[in-house]
């Protein structure tokens, strides 16, 4: 099974702050990979490094020859004063070429202005958009960020199809640990540096997993165990 992604021994620093120490890791063509980890641990930074719009102080980010990416970012803030329904936002991406068996219908949503969307409308209409091309991997920041129960039931409904049925590759930031660890073929913690990665069972029974997320449960963080 061939890589789309490796990444060695990443660094990034905001001054002297370490965002990101040492990290490494791979995405195989066809994984459900998700990324977690508490508030602050570097989860965002690390998309931005390997989406290339933060430079690594070092490291390397290597990507599989001619690999398409879909992106769908976290947050989006649409100005109420943007006259720009669904239909005009798909067509800004040039010569759209739909995947042959599309799972997110948008087609009623076409004519409604952006701005106007709900949070579930929203994030399915970004997925699409993310989805124009083929992707052979797909990135998203927090998909289910804001959304009620039938919101990320269905973004996972479609995420779950995508990657079992059209093969595609998915990294995910992600804080629902429940449903990170039912969906996912590995799971990577991170803090700053990755304190455990491996099959979900695995980081589950993990020191490092249990030393930061069982005070989470509880509604506190600590900080992972470092060397």
């Amino acid at each position: 099974m061939s890589h789309l992604l490796n990444i060695s021994k990443l660094n990034f620093s905001f001054e002297q702050n370490h965002v990101i120490k040492d990290v490494s890791l791979t995405v195989q063509e066809g994984k459900f990979v998700t990324l977690i980890g508490p508030n602050g641990a570097g989860k965002s930074t690390l998309l931005r490094l390997i989406l290339g719009t933060l430079k690594p102080q070092s490291g390397k980010i290597e990507w599989a020859e001619n690999v398409r990416i879909g992106y769908v970012p976290q947050k989006v803030h649409i100005d109420i004063t943007l006259p720009m329904t669904v239909r005009r936002f798909m067509e800004l991406k040039p010569a759209p070429d739909l995947m042959s068996l599309p799972v997110v219908s948008i087609d009623h949503l076409m004519d409604k202005q952006l701005h106007s969307l709900s949070g579930g409308e929203l994030q399915r209409v970004l997925l699409y958009y993310a989805l124009l091309g083929n992707p052979k991997i797909l990135i998203l920041d927090e998909p289910m960020q804001g959304l009620d129960i039938n919101g990320e039931t269905e973004i996972f409904t479609y995420l779950q199809h995508l990657n079992k049925e059209e093969k595609v590759a998915v990294f995910m930031v992600s804080h629902d640990l429940h449903t990170v660890f039912k969906e996912s073929d590995q799971v990577i913690c991170i803090n700053h540096h990755i304190c455990c990665h491996g099959h979900p069972t695995e980081v589950q029974s993990s020191k490092e997993y249990l030393d930061l997320f069982a005070p989470y449960h509880h509604r506190h963080t600590k900080d992972c165990h470092h060397e």
